[in-house]
């Protein structure tokens, strides 16, 4: 036999050998619930780059299932959003994911975590270590519309469960219609029940700015911000694309006080501009060296929660390709090379407090809603806890 017939018989062998496989593998695939099947590769979807799980994808699934899996793996996707946004806020001692299929009782339904929250307060300067624990369970849902609706047998059934353990229930629900921000609304299980549903309208008067210990920022308009960018020369970590890297930041007031932060202050103070943005800005360039004078909206509002989000969605690599992918990034928290980095409340507020103490006001915040509100808020999960609400609350 020839090397060429050799060749030709191993690749046709291998063919064989492949679509048999796939065929296989997809006739199994067919005898599993879409549920289910979708758990299960969303699990490789967080180790392995986008081009490969494609691959993966239609390996082991049949073609036409390939739509209906990938719209139930971006709903599964949003628990560990979920989670990852816990983690970056500081707001949890412990979240712990729970397997979704009991087996003994189909009377009852897992919720998707196990939680205990500290809910802090910043602008009262109550730390999550002065807080009471607030221990959970937690289900998390998603909708693409601006209201949310859910059974009434579903909330039983996962409720029965949560009883079980002696722990009230609570639902996150993610509008992913709002996709610039992290637009969750936390609700007990009994108000969804009462309710039937959850409007985006909601977010007020829930329980999220409470268990988030999230609160509204401004940045002071009398200020002057300025950045100074260079062609010539290596700088700080960010790059414009016309202006070159970022060497340094410079805040002045109106009464003419300059302020020049850290080159890690300088960094997140510059990225942060990107996210309150600015009525005007100018810049004067000289040899490759260049100043950019901003200045700030009145008035203009983000959350602490919204803050964070922007800046963990800004960070990508050369190629464009964003760092912050919550499945990935559970996948590789405890990674011993390469651990998922984030920035967290505590470097946020940190900065806030720096910034503020050279730059008197620079920052301003907010509660989100009225004292009453927050008082409802705080009675409510006072309630779920079995305890009078503590009086630094009040």
């Amino acid at each position: 036999m020839t090397l060429a017939r050799r060749d030709g018989k191993r690749l046709h062998n291998l063919r064989t050998f492949n679509t048999r496989a796939n065929t296989e593998m997809t006739q199994f695939s067919k005898d599993v619930s879409d549920v289910e099947l979708a758990k299960r590769i969303k699990e490789l979807k967080g180790i392995t780059a986008a081009d490969n799980f494609e691959t993966i994808l239609k390996l082991l699934v049949p073609t036409e299932k390939i739509d209906t899996i990938n719209r139930i793996i971006n709903g599964i996707s949003q628990e560990d959003e979920f989670a990852l946004l816990c983690k970056m806020l500081e707001c949890c001692s412990s979240i712990t994911p729970l397997h979704q299929t009991p087996i003994m009782n189909e009377n009852e339904i897992t919720p998707d975590f196990q939680a205990t929250f500290h809910p802090a307060s910043f602008l009262s300067n109550v730390s999550s270590y002065e807080a009471p624990p607030f221990k959970c369970m937690v289900e998390v849902k998603s909708t693409e519309k601006l209201k949310f609706k859910c059974s009434r047998s579903d909330i039983e059934k996962r409720k029965r469960f949560a009883e079980r353990y002696d722990l009230p229930l609570i639902y996150a629900i993610r509008f992913t219609a709002i996709k610039s921000h992290a637009y969750w609304i936390i609700v007990t299980a009994d108000d969804l029940y009462k309710k039937n549903r959850v409007d985006s309208s909601d977010y007020v008067d829930s329980i999220t700015p409470l268990l988030f210990d999230n609160y509204s920022i401004f940045t002071n308009s009398s200020y002057t911000f300025i950045r100074k960018y260079s062609t010539n020369n290596d700088g700080i970590g960010e790059r414009h694309p016309k202006l070159g890297n970022l060497q340094s930041v410079e805040l002045i007031s109106e009464a003419g006080k300059v302020y020049q932060p850290s080159a890690a202050d300088s960094l997140l103070l510059a990225m942060l501009f990107n996210a309150f943005g600015s009525t005007k800005s100018y810049s004067e360039t000289y040899r490759g060296e260049s100043v950019v004078y901003s200045a700030f909206r009145i008035q203009n509002t983000l959350t602490l929660v919204d803050t964070i989000y922007f800046l963990n969605n800004l960070v990508s690599d050369e190629e464009g390709n964003k760092f912050y992918s919550p499945d990935r990034a559970m996948a590789n928290l405890d990674s011993p090379t390469n651990p998922t980095k984030l920035f967290t409340r505590s470097s946020i507020e940190r900065l806030i407090r720096r910034t503020n103490e050279a730059c008197s006001d620079f920052f301003l915040f907010g509660m989100l809603g009225e004292i009453e509100t927050h008082r409802k808020r705080v009675d409510k999960v006072a309630k779920l806890m079995g305890i009078s609400a503590p009086p630094n609350q009040k």
